[in-house]
């Protein structure tokens, strides 16, 4: 029993972190899962819109995504910058957004550090900032079936 413990808990160390690697481009877990939920949310809000027939179309949920994603992922990355490494990037602000190492010459590196409140602070930010001017931003909520009584 003991060694199951000891290998679960150290199993996240033998994980390699990149799924497909071709030359120096590595496609990661992290990045791949971000592709997946933003296809699969962008499917079902498209068939809900359309079975549902909500007052959208199909040009303002792509914009709303255009604005949710760049939110998401300029949110997360700067998250990660205030919140867990602000000392480095103080020191180096070019690697916020460079992905190359030029130490040693140019060599690439990616950019890596992502926060999950960043993201959903610059979700926040993004949508409210080009939504709400234009008056779009209205919720729909809709009940199938009544709530169980507690």
């Amino acid at each position: 029993m003991i060694q199951m413990v000891d290998f679960w808990q150290h199993f996240p160390e033998h994980i390699n972190p990149a799924f497909l690697e071709i030359g120096s481009f590595q496609l990661r877990y992290y990045g791949l899962m971000y592709l997946v939920a933003f296809s699969i949310v962008y499917l079902l809000v498209i068939h809900r819109i359309k079975d549902e027939g909500i007052g959208y179309s199909r040009e303002t949920i792509q914009d709303y995504f255009v604005w949710a994603i760049a939110g998401l992922l300029i949110g997360a990355r700067l998250g990660y910058v205030l919140f867990y490494n602000l000392e480095y990037y103080a020191a180096h602000p070019l690697y916020i957004i460079f992905p190359f190492d030029i130490s040693a010459g140019v060599r690439f590196v990616g950019i890596s550090g992502m926060s999950y409140h960043g993201g959903l602070a610059g979700i926040i930010l993004a949508v409210c900032g080009s939504f709400l001017p234009r008056n779009t931003a209205r919720v729909h909520l809709r009940q199938d079936r009544e709530l169980p009584e507690w």
